[in-house]
């Protein structure tokens, strides 16, 4: 069973991702009980009342009706249950189209006198029409609203490929009534014909109507759907395969059909008759030519949605791509526990400042940061409290970075702030307020409230650091200076 829909992201339902439809079991075993009764009570009546149709459309001969368009005679068969049919397969899946389908087209062959293994092949016609049409919704993802142009010709085209396929079963009655070929030219360019007129004038309309409220309730009821995983590419090919099927057995259909018809009536000597010939004749190539124009435009059209849709994939596979190797990227420069830059994209960030400060004589101060007493905290109020320390810590050393500044964990409770176009004045007062902060902020663990302090070592790039291990040196150097003398202090590197 198959469902096509295009419902909204708050539903989280997306066409290019899933495969969904409205599953028997899960409708049964999760469904409540309002759910399953008004579902199949008017599934049950729509089988019912296309299993009626279906007789109504034998007993009042509503196949084979004669229409004058374009200067010819083309033939129309009337078969509402496939209003219904066609209606249950592309909102709710293809078996709960397919069954009622299949019920009536049975039914209304052993009401004809169809021998009934005939009518078990027969009655296949059209459940293979609909499942070609729920083909090309579930190759490329298209909505069912028909409100844009693109929807409304993609449904156009699918309902002209289903009518050819189902068209087939029109051999079928006719071999087993023993119709001559003058009759079944007329049966089935009526059951074709017929069938794409009811889906382009009927259940189109239907569709535009019906659908936003079937998906509001598809998108109330995910419980409900299976989600079948699907291989575009491969559903991709089985559609073109089948629309080139489609519309091969619909040349040869027409042309043998329409030859023999013909020659039929040209043994007879009667005028009469040499004169109907000629105007079947005539129909036949108008009807083809109709018939091939549109196919011209549906190819064309169809070409047209296998570029766009394609493209979108394309362009879908590169964005989450993109977006895949962007957060490989910051995943690989961020540390895990505080979101911070880790020690290799700090070490590289150093780097650039302290050559940026050799070549231009830029101002730039590190301040190196370390947790007082952090394996105390961790030994009394355990692991947990020391990673909300360290989270606490880089909460605030965040706060105070401007965009040009960058904050990153050295290793365990140790941290480095790089101040870019810094003064010495100014790196103290940051250092300073980042200390009271820290003194000023608590961490609760349990029943347990933990105060944190931190010695803060400050070095200002100096034109006599050889390289950058030299101003990491200086910097740490007065950390180590701020320990010794008592911690929480701030400490300027000579």
């Amino acid at each position: 069973m198959t469902l096509c829909a295009d419902l909204p992201h708050s539903a989280a339902m997306k066409m290019a991702d899933a495969y969904h439809s409205v599953s028997f079991r899960r409708l049964w075993r999760n469904g409540t009980t309002t759910h399953k009764s008004a579902f199949f009570t008017a599934w049950l009546l729509s089988t019912l009342l296309s299993i009626m149709l279906g007789l109504a459309s034998v007993i009042y001969a509503w196949s084979g009706l004669e229409v004058p368009f374009g200067g010819a005679v083309l033939y129309v068969t009337v078969y509402p249950p496939l209003l219904i049919c066609t209606w249950w397969a592309l909102c709710f899946g293809w078996g709960w189209g397919a069954l009622p389908a299949y019920l009536s087209t049975l039914t209304l062959a052993l009401y004809a006198g169809m021998p009934w293994y005939w009518a078990l092949l027969f009655a296949c016609g059209n459940p293979i029409g609909l499942g070609v049409m729920v083909l090309g919704y579930r190759a490329i993802a298209m909505p069912c609203s028909l409100f844009s142009w693109r929807a409304l010709v993609f449904f156009l085209q699918m309902a002209f490929v289903g009518s050819m396929f189902s068209s087939a079963a029109a051999l079928v009655w006719c071999y087993t009534n023993r119709v001559d070929q003058v009759a079944l030219f007329a049966i089935w360019q009526g059951w074709w014909l017929g069938n794409f007129l009811q889906n382009a004038l009927l259940v189109a309309p239907l569709l535009a109507l019906t659908w936003p409220r079937v998906e509001v309730w598809l998108a109330a009821h995910q419980q409900l759907l299976s989600i079948q995983p699907t291989e575009s590419r491969k559903l991709v090919l089985q559609l073109m395969g089948a629309l080139i099927i489609g519309v091969l057995i619909y040349a040869l259909t027409t042309i043998w059909l329409g030859t023999e018809s013909v020659q039929a009536e040209m043994h007879s000597q009667s005028v009469a008759k040499l004169s109907f010939a000629a105007d079947r004749l005539s129909a036949m190539i108008w009807a083809f030519f109709w018939v091939i124009a549109f196919v011209s435009v549906f190819m064309g059209m169809f070409g047209y949605q296998m570029f766009l849709h394609w493209h979108r994939t394309n362009n879908l596979l590169l964005e989450q791509l993109g977006r895949a190797n962007a957060e490989l990227a910051e995943q690989a420069r961020t540390d895990g526990l505080t979101g911070l830059a880790n020690r290799q994209s700090t070490n590289q960030a150093l780097a650039e400042c302290w050559h940026n400060s050799r070549l231009r004589g830029e101002r730039a101060a590190l301040l190196m940061l370390d947790i007082d007493l952090f394996k105390h905290i961790n030994d009394r109020h355990g692991h947990m409290a020391g990673d909300k320390a360290i989270r606490m810590v880089a909460g605030l050393l965040r706060r105070e970075v401007r965009s040009s500044d960058l904050a990153g964990r050295f290793g365990g409770e140790e941290f480095v702030l790089l101040l870019r176009r810094c003064e010495c004045e100014t790196a103290l007062e940051v250092a300073e307020r980042v200390r009271q902060r820290v003194e000023a902020a608590l961490i609760n663990e349990g029943s347990a409230s933990v105060q944190l302090t931190i010695s803060i070592g400050v070095a200002m790039a100096h034109h006599d650091d050889s390289d950058v291990d030299h101003w990491l040196r200086r910097a740490d150097a007065a950390l180590y200076e701020a320990k010794h003398l008592g911690r929480n202090r701030v400490i300027l590197a000579a």
